[in-house]
């Protein structure tokens, strides 16, 4: 009677146990749950999430564009995506690269010789420190440089508070360069590039910083953290750091080459793991080419979900890795947010899972905020946690 009671007992957790795994692992049910708190929590007016899940994507919009027209948000709503640009800004470097036109280790004076001095710091800075925000340059350009000429008569200028190459210290001004020295090397613009060797080969909308008339119906308005409507940044010189504006769609197509579908034209997955790979190792983290890269394993991966509220923005002391150790591996979370005046995004991807998310929002929140509930998404429909 007892085994008959056992093996009853036994057929109802594993039944009950099945129905509750089906509900608790299904990417819509997790997704709604999630993100419908965290607005509530935020009072975030509109969100989109770009899922992948063992290789199947899923598409999630949330909430409005525009408040005061109750205009929804849909596939087509155009957000900034802040310093998610810098992926774009590293993945033309890898190109070029890979091309054979430029070099990890060349020095940025070479393709700005306008900067052209012997044995001044700038010429120590090499592309590669600009990708790894090992370069010294501030967090932020000065204010008073508005055009090419003189960010060109500053860099001429420039002093370093510590070695080029010594600290890491996280620089929209280093990646900013970084984009012109490309622009430079190719004789193009920053946009014509992105929609040349990104946009197009990867079907992504052909705009990404100027939105054409047609399509300015389709940008969201962004809000701060007090609800008020933000206007939108002006376009400066330093585009490569955080220019580019993208729908959840768009993001969808970005999100599917960061994983490394054999759909993506194999030149673009080459240079993807190129910046995906590790580099710098500095206080709690490493640093590839712009993504951020994270060992997973079965002790530290409850600690990737509790990310601090303040963004951490250094200076810290960098210890660049050896050649042999600069290698790609499929098993990391490999990630990196994005924050523009009324807007946040994230984008994390695991290739070895065949998973990844992207969410943009339409309001300032915290960088950890941001990075906490995409993890949380992806860790969750990937079986993780």
């Amino acid at each position: 009677m007892l085994a008959k009671f056992c093996r009853i007992l036994l057929m109802f957790i594993l039944l009950f146990g099945s129905i509750n795994s089906r509900a608790d692992t299904d990417p819509g049910v997790i997704v709604n749950k999630t993100i419908q708190s965290f607005m509530k929590a935020n009072r975030i007016p509109g969100v989109v999430v770009e899922l992948y899940v063992d290789g199947k994507p899923y598409s999630y919009n949330f909430g409005y564009a525009n408040v005061a027209t109750k205009k929804p948000v849909t596939d087509d709503t155009i957000f900034e995506i802040g310093s998610v640009s810098k992926l774009f800004t590293t993945l033309l470097l890898a190109l070029e690269v890979n091309a054979g036109m430029m070099k990890f280790n060349d020095p940025v004076s070479k393709y700005l010789p306008d900067t052209g001095r012997l044995n001044i710091p700038f010429d120590r800075i090499t592309l590669k420190d600009l990708a790894t925000h090992t370069s010294g340059l501030a967090f932020n350009a000065p204010h008073n440089i508005k055009s090419e000429d003189a960010l060109m008569r500053y860099l001429v200028r420039w002093r370093p508070r510590a070695p080029v190459g010594s600290q890491w210290a996280y620089s929209n001004f280093g990646m900013g360069v970084l984009g012109i020295a490309i622009e430079r090397r190719a004789r193009q613009s920053y946009e014509q590039l992105d929609r040349d060797k990104i946009l197009v080969p990867l079907h992504m909308s052909p705009h990404c910083i100027n939105v054409p008339l047609e399509a300015q119906q389709n940008l969201a308005q962004g809000y701060d953290g007090g609800g008020r409507p933000e206007l939108y940044s002006p376009v400066d010189i330093l585009l490569g750091a955080w220019a580019i504006k993208a729908s959840g769609l768009d993001m969808l197509h970005f999100l599917s080459a960061a994983i490394g579908f054999s759909d993506t034209p194999p030149m673009i997955i080459n240079a993807m793991r190129l910046t995906q790979s590790p580099s710098v190792v500095t206080k709690g983290m490493v640093q590839g080419l712009a993504w951020q890269v994270h060992r997973l394993d079965f002790f530290n991966k409850f600690s990737f979900l509790h990310s601090s509220r303040t963004m951490h923005i250094g200076p810290f002391p960098a210890f660049h890795l050896p050649a042999n150790e600069q290698v790609f591996h499929a098993g990391n979370l490999i990630d990196k947010t994005g924050s523009m005046d009324g807007f946040r995004s994230y984008i994390a991807v695991i290739p070895e899972k065949r998973s990844g998310i992207v969410i943009l929002v339409n309001r300032g929140v915290s960088n950890g905020t941001m990075i906490n509930v995409g993890r949380y998404i992806l860790f969750k429909t990937s079986h993780i946690i």
